[in-house]
């Protein structure tokens, strides 16, 4: 009977030893809780992990610029473009030492320079930016008038990372963008960016 205690006492300490030690190392990307009404999306090659709202749908390679998108799902829509949406680009960034202001002013002159050629009008507002996950997000918005009257609200969220810079625009048509911005905040808060 000793002979089977004392090794059984050593197993059971050692066992609870490691469990005390080992638990706390396990990575935090692990423990990630899914809000209630949402999913997790992951992509290792995208290096995001990020939730979005089960009422939402992920389409993988909208086109060549976006890898991921996520959409609304409404059986009575007949045309998604129309439907609140995330578009995801992920942009790889040279190695030059630009400052997070530096590229975050450049993107947002790159897109009015763009805009502005078909929506002479067109200004971006709301500038700010926030850190979600250690990551510095740059965040602003802007309205795009559409040819059939049609105005569209988009906020723009972008990660910059080391060498590359993770766009995450968030767009409804303008009368409905009140009603989603709170969901594209708690999306958006969701995300983690592998380095």
């Amino acid at each position: 009977m000793g002979f089977y205690f004392y090794p059984m006492k050593y197993w059971l300490i050692s066992f609870v030893l490691i469990t005390i030690i080992g638990l706390p190392s396990c990575s935090e990307d692990t423990k990630q809780v899914i809000k209630t009404g949402f999913k997790l999306y992951q992509s290792d090659s995208l290096g995001i992990k990020m939730q979005y709202p089960a009422s939402f749908a992920p389409v993988p390679n909208l086109n060549q610029n976006v890898p991921i998108a996520f959409y609304e799902i409404r059986p009575d829509s007949i045309n998604y473009l129309m439907l609140p949406n995330v578009l995801v680009n992920v942009q790889p960034i040279p190695p030059v030492n630009v400052s997070f202001n530096e590229y975050m002013q450049a993107s947002r002159t790159q897109l009015t320079i763009l805009m502005q050629n078909r929506y002479p009008d067109f200004t971006i507002y709301g500038v700010d930016s926030l850190n979600i996950n250690n990551v510095p997000v740059g965040v602003f918005q802007y309205d795009t008038p559409k040819d059939d009257s049609t105005s569209f609200t988009s906020k723009m969220y972008i990660a910059l990372q080391k060498n590359r810079a993770v766009q995450f625009n968030c767009t409804t048509p303008k009368a409905d963008f009140a009603r989603y911005e709170a969901v594209f905040a708690e999306i958006i808060n969701t995300i983690k960016l592998k380095n």
